[in-house]
């Protein structure tokens, strides 16, 4: 059920595209050649950094810089790296966001220096690399999928989520954002990510679905759980916890989510939750429980977000098999089999564009767009 994905250890893309360059990357220890061509690949020079010896990316900093300047005339997409502070920055001419820099590390850098470099910057882009191949081949505009966004930001109004002491002084929101793939009963993702920071206060878990994550599944078990829990540790701080879901598994989108009908509604949620009970945890829910079920490690969790639920269908035209009411019983089952409270967040099944309107449309592409 559990596959970790990794880099590959060489990055060579050529083109036509007149933007494309060739650059010497020299370090003590590391000398590399390679030819970019941002039309094909608008991300390269990011990927290539993450898969650098991080004192290879110190040196081609500022050649790096050169280059990117002489290529904007032609690629809008280009990304500049700069050496600042003893971090390598990226930065995307054309988008918005992030407003500040961006950091790139190896997961030993990012272990070694975090807690020094997080402060000055609002936005964190962290890509591992490990030694073995990809597992699943990516079109050439797609981002690797090991790969976290970590952001602080001060509480946002629609975030009444977060109760504090003294309402003059607003909690500091710490998030990270994991993307991650959903095919065919198997989610991919790093398992360098118990590197996620042990203080975040909002985890998000951004799933990119190749089959229908909501699926009747009999693969949600304590096994499995137990998996996750291994994988990110140090969730006792969380209060907000978002499942996102986006994909090529669309509904018809000439159909409103309304007319396509909910599973919760078209059931009778307290005939399910006993017919759970005689059977084993949650196998009517869907793959997809088994990410959310990590709230049995949020013991300060207020509220637990399912986004694009309405993106998928199963054969009879419904929503697939996630009923929230059996799923509010397998929170609490689970929890029981790990010795762990049952969890008293509200379960908010919530559709994209509901989404994105309640946490307003920056945190929402910060959290849906690599």
């Amino acid at each position: 059920m559990f596959n970790s994905v990794s880099a590959p250890a060489s990055v060579n893309r050529t083109g036509l595209n007149p933007a494309a360059s060739t650059f010497n990357c020299t370090s003590s220890t590391t000398t590399r050649q390679v030819q970019i061509d941002h039309l094909y690949f608008p991300h390269i020079i990011d990927l290539i950094w993450s898969y650098m010896d991080y004192p290879a990316v110190v040196a081609c900093a500022k050649s790096s810089r050169l280059w990117g300047e002489r290529a904007m005339d032609y690629v809008p997409h280009v990304a500049l790296i700069e050496f600042e502070d003893g971090s390598v920055v990226l930065r995307s001419r054309d988008l918005e966001w992030p407003e500040a820099p961006a950091i790139l590390f190896r997961p030993c850098s990012f272990l070694g220096s975090v807690s020094k470099v997080l402060g000055g910057f609002e936005v964190v882009d962290i890509f591992f690399n490990t030694d073995d191949g990809f597992k699943t081949a990516f079109k050439s505009n797609e981002w690797p999928l090991n790969y976290l966004r970590y952001t602080t930001y001060d509480v946002w109004p629609p975030f009444h989520d977060f109760p504090t002491p003294d309402e003059n002084e607003p909690e500091e929101v710490r998030s990270a954002t994991v993307f991650m793939e959903y095919r065919n009963g198997h989610f991919f993702y790093d398992t360098v990510l118990a590197v996620v920071p042990c203080n975040i206060t909002s985890l998000t878990l951004t799933v990119h679905c190749y089959s229908n994550p909501t699926m009747s599944s009999p693969l949600v078990t304590t096994g499995h759980v137990n998996t996750l829990i291994s994988l990110f540790p140090g969730l006792e701080a969380v209060k907000t916890f978002t499942v996102i879901l986006t994909g090529s598994e669309a509904s018809d989108p000439s159909i409103e989510p309304d007319e396509q009908g909910c599973g919760c509604c078209d059931i009778d949620c307290a005939e399910t939750v006993l017919t759970l009970a005689s059977t084993s945890l949650v196998a009517d829910c869907g793959a997809l429980c088994e990410l959310a079920l990590l709230a049995i490690l949020m013991p300060k969790l207020k509220a637990l977000y399912i986004v694009g639920t309405e993106l998928f269908r199963d054969v009879t035209g419904g929503y697939g098999y996630l009923y929230w009411g059996p799923f509010d019983a397998a929170l609490d089952q689970e929890a029981s089999f790990n010795d762990r409270p049952s969890v008293s967040a509200k379960i908010d099944p919530m559709t994209h564009k509901a989404y994105e309107e309640y946490v307003e449309e920056r945190r929402y592409r910060l959290q849906t767009e690599v």
